[in-house]
């Protein structure tokens, strides 16, 4: 073999296609990931009223505590609506 035909088969090698996969899953592998389903039957617009209804709370709390200390009556609402 000469040395252009040993040059046209790394060509054809490197061009074809299964030899392009193989060396992208060498350096940048197929990753597989589970998909969990955003619906879950144990929260109900109730439930979700009340989450944001305490998360409201904690984040007014915590606003008006960083501009003045000393202030417990929200952390008091927090505390209640956490029963």
């Amino acid at each position: 073999m000469t040395n252009l035909e040993i040059l046209k088969e790394l060509v054809n090698l490197i061009l074809s296609e299964n030899y392009q996969v193989e060396e992208l899953d060498k350096h940048a592998p197929v990753i597989h990931k589970c998909i969990k389903n955003k619906t879950v039957p144990w929260i109900n617009s109730s439930m979700k009223t009340f989450i944001r209804s305490r998360d409201f709370h904690k984040r007014r709390a915590k606003s008006i505590i960083l501009v003045s200390t000393g202030k417990n009556t929200n952390w008091r609402e927090i505390k209640s609506t956490r029963k």
